[in-house]
């Protein structure tokens, strides 16, 4: 009787870096926009998820199977991350294609975490089956195809498509599609030289959903769009709060008194202060010191 082959590897290790890895994307998600991160500390993040990633590559024979399990058995953005990018990280052209394969029929939660593996990953020949998804698709895969081609530069700022998905009565498909457009606009401006497509900003800042209006500014101001502080004045001016929050990031110092009132309004003092504290003016800093007597609890030693 032939004995079975010598494992070489212990599988519970591989699982629990494939564990550690979805954790640690989590955290660095979560840093992006945290504002207690500094610099070094997201670093340390990125380091602390690559070395998760090299647990598993060290064993690559193991890593189709295991991690090809765990994708398609993935309901978490983090879980369907951690499976994709290892296997991506193979640089087997099959494996990546069975990656989008699977990316092809996702939705939801594990849709966006096989969306950020393929973005930050080589797509290993992938890029005209993500491309063919973005013609064809349903519009959230569509959109999810697109936000992997721009992160990757691959995508056309004048794809026909995009403007379909940017006026899509989905507010959870239109939101991530002018996310796309900060990408690839700013892209197209600053390497051409030439003003960005024509986009329909109004529309979009007409919205209720306060997301979507965010992410249109987004793409307004990474772009140098000529109407933009113009537009921000107005909004801000009817108290509308995403535009006063961009206003604070993006305002001339002729900005002040319009954020000094709405600051005045703001009945949550922590919403008030982080309102100015983003505009960062020296006008600022006298009531922000007053807040923080008031409202910052002294440590008694």
């Amino acid at each position: 009787m032939t004995a079975p082959p010598r494992q070489r590897h212990i599988p519970e290790l591989l699982e629990i870096h494939a564990d550690e890895l979805a954790f640690m994307w989590g955290q660095r998600r979560a840093a992006v926009h945290d504002q207690r991160h500094t610099l070094r500390s997201f670093i340390d993040l990125n380091e602390r998820l690559e070395a998760h990633a090299q647990g598993l590559l060290a064993v690559p024979a193991a890593l189709p199977r295991l991690l090809g399990r765990r994708l398609t058995a993935a309901t978490e953005r983090d879980d369907a991350f951690a499976a994709a990018h290892g296997l991506l990280r193979l640089g087997d052209p099959v494996l990546s294609a069975r990656v989008v394969e699977v990316f092809g029929g996702a939705s939801g939660a594990r849709l966006t975490g096989i969306a950020d593996a393929l973005g930050s990953t080589t797509l290993s020949g992938t890029a005209p089956a993500l491309g063919a998804l973005l013609d064809t698709a349903a519009p959230a895969l569509a959109v999810a195809a697109a936000t992997v081609l721009a992160q990757q530069n691959l995508l056309d700022a004048l794809h026909p498509r995009l403007t379909a998905l940017l006026l899509d009565d989905d507010d959870r498909v239109a939101t991530p599609a002018w996310r796309v457009v900060a990408l690839v606009d700013g892209r197209r401006a600053g390497r051409q030289g030439a003003a960005p497509p024509a986009r329909p900003y109004k529309p979009a800042l007409s919205r209720p959903d306060p997301a979507l209006r965010s992410a249109a500014w987004l793409a307004g101001t990474w772009t140098a769009q000529p109407w933009l502080a113009r537009g921000l004045r107005a909004s801000a001016a009817q108290g509308e709060p995403v535009a006063l929050g961009w206003l604070a990031a993006t305002g001339a110092p002729d900005a002040w008194p319009l954020l000094q009132a709405a600051a005045a309004r703001e009945p949550v003092a922590a919403a008030a202060a982080g309102l100015l504290g983003r505009f960062g003016h020296p006008a600022a800093i006298e009531l922000l010191v007053a807040w923080t007597v008031l409202y910052v609890p002294v440590l008694v030693v």
